[in-house]
């Protein structure tokens, strides 16, 4: 089968305090045996599910930890197809002409970049280890290295440590002219060190402002708003999480990583011991749920209205052997009534007034 296959790499040099994503300390000695584990793994998902990765997202953690011959080891055994997307995330402080020009013999042709923000008192409160003068450079050596499909992650809702406006934001990404954006509202968990900033964090109302203004400026220059939080330039889209939105199948291997295979959610042990200990025992799915039609359309629904092109109603019809329309008929209404929702072309899509409210109504769908 075709699918996405989502690789966890849980190791980072340094934690960052709002992170909620598992990771663990980085050791070199760590790390290879992770990487040994990991090959056996994949090996064994192969065997199992005989899938054909048309897309490859090295996640974590910090998967820029990874030598080139690692990253060759495991794309070379998950074996993607003859026109794969192949997406690393980057720890901006990592890109240096060395780890460029190594990383450049890999296959990876696309790269995520954890910027985050380009102010340099965001970053300093946020942890992050580089300053928003070294990016311009750091760029233009991806850039001068072949790396022409970079995706940067743009974090908004923060407490105001400083001057800042997202309006300067905006311009400062823009003028480092990625190929897509990924933008994310600062959520803060109580397991996280950061737990305190919940008290400082600002209101919705401002939060919206914020969102909205992202949404508006970015469309005005041209970029596609496809997903409710990414924004691509034409024909650029995250091949690997459409596979997510458009509710395929996809394959999560690592300790921490889910995935969704023969209609079963499953997740890998978010601890290396039990993940060592799935791993040898070839215990693949480890964590697994068999999904129920009602679950099946839950997440078909809510994964499909996140794209900004809305639900396929024939998809839907096709996978479930129900109408759409029928099965929700009250909810539509309500939502077209108020202008939330959208009926066009054989879509049902949410509404720009919708987006940032878009939790709130997809509760009416499960």
């Amino acid at each position: 089968m075709k699918s996405g296959a989502y690789i966890h790499i849980p190791f980072c040099l340094t934690k960052c305090g709002y992170c909620n994503f598992f990771s663990v300390p980085y050791s070199i000695t760590a790390l290879n045996n992770y990487i040994n584990l990991l090959l056996k793994e994949i090996e064994s998902f192969k065997q199992t599910y005989e899938f054909e990765a048309d897309t490859v997202y090295l996640g974590g953690g910090t998967p820029s930890l990874l030598s080139a011959n690692q990253i060759n080891s495991i794309i070379g055994l998950v074996q993607p197809d003859e026109n794969p997307e192949i997406t690393l995330e980057v720890n901006p402080v990592q890109i240096t002409e060395d780890w460029v020009k190594a990383l450049s013999k890999t296959k990876v042709n696309r790269l995520s970049l954890g910027i985050q923000s380009m102010n340099n008192e965001n970053l300093k409160a946020l942890g992050r280890k580089h300053s928003a003068a070294s990016i311009p450079e750091r760029i233009k050596l991806l850039r001068e290295n072949g790396f022409n499909n970079i995706s940067m992650d743009l974090l908004y809702g923060l407490p105001i440590f400083a001057n800042y406006n997202i309006e300067e934001e905006l311009d400062n990404f823009l003028s480092l002219e990625p190929e897509h954006i990924s933008t994310y509202l600062l959520s803060i968990e109580n397991n996280v060190p950061f737990k305190h900033w919940k008290a400082i964090l600002p209101d919705d109302k401002f939060t919206e402002i914020q969102y909205y203004t992202i949404c508006e400026t970015l469309r005005e220059t041209g970029w596609d708003h496809y997903e409710i939080s990414n924004f691509a330039r034409p024909g650029l889209e995250s091949r690997h999480n459409l596979h997510y939105w458009l509710g395929d199948e996809y394959i999560g291997m690592g300790a921490g990583a889910s995935g969704y295979v023969n209609k079963q959610r499953y997740k890998r042990p978010d601890d290396l011991e039990l993940w060592q200990f799935a791993v040898e025992k070839k215990d693949n799915l480890y964590e697994k749920e068999s999904e129920t039609k009602a679950q099946q359309k839950a997440d078909f629904i809510i994964m499909q209205l996140r794209l900004s092109r809305g639900l396929d109603i024939q998809s839907y019809k096709e996978r479930f052997g129900s109408d759409f329309v029928s099965d929700f008929h009250d909810a539509i209404e309500k939502f077209i009534s108020s202008g939330h929702m959208e009926m066009t072309n054989g879509y049902i899509r949410l509404s720009q007034k919708a987006w940032f409210v878009s939790n709130h109504i997809l509760r009416e769908f499960v």
